[in-house]
Formats: structure tokens, sequence, C-alpha cells
């Protein structure tokens, strides 16, 4: 049976594309379409993007992705290490020693039914007396607390026209926490592009992103991309323009931090 990398080149043949032809539609680099149809993918990125990239590659050539995915699961599934069992021996236990543990159960026994027993009187006997109650003092009555002050109330400045502003008490108010997210980016993508997005140490995103599809991403302290296709995808960070990621077919990792992120705005958006 051929190989995934034999199917796909055998594909590409009788559907008459070059490999440059199928780098320019799928936007995947020449060298990588190379390997795969070499089934060499020791220097392509692992995970998500080898079945990105031999998805877009069998549908460009028109075979069916999903079984040339599984072929190419079950090609590379490592088997599993053989479990090894530790058998023990069990030592064996002599008649005389469970003739002497029988022997000593037994005068346990008879030393427990043989002891005195604490019975209610005997109990009661040995209860010293109680102390005799005295008269309770009288209690001292506690002067009642005074009233708490109402709240302050402070207007504020004079009215503005004929509406009055409002008047609000000191003490009453609280501070809201603020509800927005520190960090925001917003990714749009232009062409079928895979990613791999966490925030603040959460998976977010692990899928193929279609032309058009937007994702937003929020964190508190830090968010990292993986991208498939470099210049597949725009995006901004807290509403500010990102800087290009790269070229096309390009495999682009990006760490975004809440603090400092201005360094990877467009420098007109800073």
């Amino acid at each position: 049976m051929a190989t995934v990398g034999e199917r796909l080149r055998q594909a590409r043949e009788q559907a008459g594309l070059s490999l440059s032809e199928v780098a320019a539609r799928t936007k995947i680099q020449r060298w990588i379409l190379e390997d795969i149809e070499r089934d060499d993918l020791s220097r392509v990125p692992g995970g998500v993007f080898v079945r990105g990239y031999l998805t877009s590659f069998a549908r460009v050539v028109g075979i069916d992705a999903d079984p040339l995915w599984a072929d190419y699961r079950a090609a590379t599934q490592t088997l599993e290490p053989a479990v090894l069992v530790e058998r023990r021996s069990v030592p064996i236990v002599s008649r005389w020693t469970v003739v002497r543990v029988i022997g000593i159960v037994l005068i346990a026994a008879v030393m427990w039914m043989n002891a005195p027993r604490r019975t209610h009187d005997n109990v009661a006997a040995d209860t010293p007396p109680a102390a005799p109650k005295t008269a309770p003092k009288a209690a001292l009555k506690a002067p009642t607390p005074a009233p708490a002050p109402a709240p302050e109330i402070v207007p504020v400045a004079a009215t503005t026209g004929s509406t009055a502003q409002p008047v609000i008490p000191v003490g009453d108010a609280h501070p809201i926490a603020p509800t927005a997210a520190a960090l925001v980016v917003q990714i749009h993508a232009k062409g079928e592009c895979w990613i791999d997005a966490s925030a603040d140490g959460e998976q977010k995103a692990y899928r193929l992103l279609t032309a058009g599809e937007e994702l937003r991403l929020e964190g508190a302290k830090e968010i990292r991309m993986l991208v498939g296709d470099a210049a597949a995808v725009t995006y901004s960070i807290n509403g500010k323009p990102g800087r290009a990621l790269g070229a096309s077919g390009v495999v682009r990792e990006i760490v975004v931090p809440a603090i400092g992120y201005e360094a990877l705005v467009e420098p007109s958006a800073g």
C-alpha cells in the first residue's frame, strides 16, 4: 500500500499540478510540500500543523482528507511499552506461629473478662461533690451606646442650567472594579490558517480558522499564539493594529504580554 506522501504525489501528478502551484494555492512553503511527499516530516512543525498541511494538500489535489489523516496517524502511532509485573513470594507461616498467636489472643480475652467494671454507682461514688452554688450577683447594666451619626451629605457643584446635579452621600460610594480584560487580542483570518492560542496558560483555540473568521482572546497577564501561516491573519492588541507576522507559509509564534505589548503594535498606532 502506498504511503501518505506517495498518494499525495500521485494525486498531484494526475491533477497536472506542480509543487509551486500547490504551494501558491495552499499558502504552504514548497520545501514543506516536498518533505510531505518524501514522508519526511522531521522538519515540519508537529501536532495540529501536520494535520493542517495534509488537509490543505489533499483538498487541492482532490483527495479525501479524513482517511488520509487516519492512515497517517496509524502509520506514526507508537506502541505502548510492555508493563512488567513484579511477582513476590509469599512467606510461609508455620503451624507453631499460628498456635502462639491463638494463645496470645485467648489470654488477652480472659484478662479482659476478669477486669473490674466501672458501674454507674462506682462512677457516682468516685465523682467529687459539686461546689455549692452561690447567689448570683446583680448584673451590671451596660451603658446604652450612643446612636451612630448620620452620614455627612456633601452637595456637588451648583446647578447647571435648569438641571440640578445629584447629591452623593460620602461613605456610601464604593469603587467599582473594572470588568474589561487587561489584554484583548482580536484575530482576523484572511485565509485558511491553523492556530493554537492560549491565555494565561489556558488553551483557548486549537483549530483551523476559515477566511473571514474572527477570534477574540482575553487575558490578564499573557496571550500566546502559534500561527500556521503568518500572512493569513491580521490582529489587533487592545484595539491597536499589530505588526505583520511574516511571509506566506511561515509558521510564527507570538507572545503578547499585558505589560510591554506596545512593542508588538504598529508604530503609527502606538
